[in-house]
C-alpha cells in the first residue's frame, strides 16, 4: 500500500528501525541486511496476530526449503497418504528423481508426456517436455546451475487439456500470506495474474515438445518473444500478462464459466497446499522456538496454478 517505507539500502541504520515504537519491521536479506519500519497498519496486525509494538520478519524458519519442488512434492504425497486421498487431483502426479525413478519406471504407460523441472529451478529454466522419462539407469541431464544435480529433479505428469484463453495456455499466479504455522492460518488474496504461453496450444505431440513457448507460460522466457503482448491502458484484457480478474471476465463472457466455483477450488488447493507444508514447518517452529512460541513473522507465497479444460 502506499504508506510502506522503501527499504533502506544495505548498511542502513536496522537497529534504529529495529527501536521504533510500535513499527513493524520487514527484513531483506538478498544484499546483505536491510530494514524499514512500516507505518503501523492495525488491519495487517489483527490478521497477523500481532499486538502493537511487536516486530514480525517477513520469513517463516524453513519455509523457503519446503517449498523447493521435490520437498513440495514429498509433503503433498505424505499428506495425501495420511489423509487417504489421491494427491493428483489437485497436484500432477510426480515423481523425485532418481530417488522414485523405479517407481516412475513402474508407473509409465508408454504414452504419457512428461514435464521434468530441476528441483530448485526458477523462470522456467531448464525445464522440458518428453515422452521419455529418463530410466533408473540413465544419467539425468546437468544443468548450469551447481544446485541443480541429478540428485534433484522433479518428474510430472503433463496436463494435456489445459483451459486456454485466446487460444493459449496460462496459468494462475496467485498470492498466499501465512501468518502462522502451529496450528497454521493463511490467507488468499482475491486478485494475482494471468500469465499467457506465446505460440498457439496445441495438445503434446512429438512434433512440438520442444516448442517451449506453447507449453510454457514463464513471464521470463515469453516476455522475449515476438508474439508477447504487453499490458497498457486500451489492451490490458488481451495482454500475454493480465489479471486474473481481466482472465476470469473473459472466460465467464465467452465460455459461461462460474468464476466464484473457480475461487472456491482455488480457496482449495491453497489450503490444501498449506496443510501439507505443516507437519515440516510446525516441527522446525517447535524445535527453533518450543511448542509455546508463537509464530513472529509472516511469509507472502506465490501459488502457480493451472486450469483443466
Amino acid at each position: 500500500s502506499g504508506d510502506v517505507a522503501v527499504l533502506a539500502p544495505a548498511g542502513g541504520d536496522a537497529a534504529a528501525a529495529l527501536r521504533a515504537p510500535r513499527k513493524l519491521v520487514m527484513f531483506h536479506f538478498s544484499s546483505g541486511l536491510a530494514a524499514a519500519p512500516l507505518a503501523e497498519d492495525p488491519h495487517f496486525m489483527a490478521l497477523a496476530g500481532l499486538a502493537p509494538g511487536v516486530v514480525a520478519l517477513n520469513r517463516i524458519l524453513g519455509l523457503p526449503e519446503a517449498l523447493h519442488k521435490a520437498a513440495l512434492t514429498r509433503s503433498v504425497a505424505r499428506a495425501a497418504k495420511a489423509c487417504g486421498a489421491a494427491a493428483d487431483a489437485w497436484y500432477p502426479r510426480s515423481w523425485c528423481l532418481p530417488q522414485e525413478a523405479h517407481a516412475l519406471r513402474e508407473a509409465d504407460d508408454g504414452e504419457s508426456c512428461y514435464i521434468m523441472k530441476p528441483n530448485r529451478g526458477s523462470e522456467g529454466d531448464h525445464i522440458y517436455l518428453t515422452y521419455a522419462p529418463p530410466r533408473p539407469w540413465e544419467p539425468l541431464p546437468p544443468t548450469k546451475h551447481a544446485y541443480a544435480t541429478q540428485a534433484h529433479w522433479v518428474c510430472q505428469r503433463y496436463l494435456p487439456r489445459p483451459c486456454t484463453l485466446d487460444g493459449y495456455k496460462f496459468d494462475l499466479r496467485l498470492y498466499v500470506v501465512i501468518t502462522a504455522v502451529d496450528p497454521p492460518r493463511a490467507y488468499l488474496c482475491r486478485g494475482g495474474l494471468a500469465r499467457l504461453a506465446t505460440v498457439p496450444y496445441a495438445a503434446p505431440a512429438a512434433s512440438n515438445v520442444s516448442t517451449t513457448l506453447m507449453h510454457l507460460t514463464n513471464y521470463s522466457l515469453n516476455r522475449h518473444a515476438a508474439a508477447f503482448v504487453p499490458a497498457d491502458d486500451d489492451r490490458g484484457d488481451r495482454a500475454s500478462k493480465r489479471s486474473a480478474a481481466a482472465a476470469f471476465e473473459r472466460l465467464a463472457a465467452d465460455r459461461g464459466v462460474a468464476v466464484e466455483a473457480i475461487w472456491a477450488s482455488l480457496d482449495a488447493v491453497a489450503a490444501k497446499t498449506v496443510a501439507a507444508l505443516w507437519p515440516e514447518l510446525a516441527f522446525r517452529h517447535r524445535s527453533a522456538f518450543g511448542a509455546s512460541g508463537a509464530t513472529r513473522g509472516f511469509h507472502l507465497v506465490g501459488l502457480d496454478v493451472l486450469l483443466d479444460e
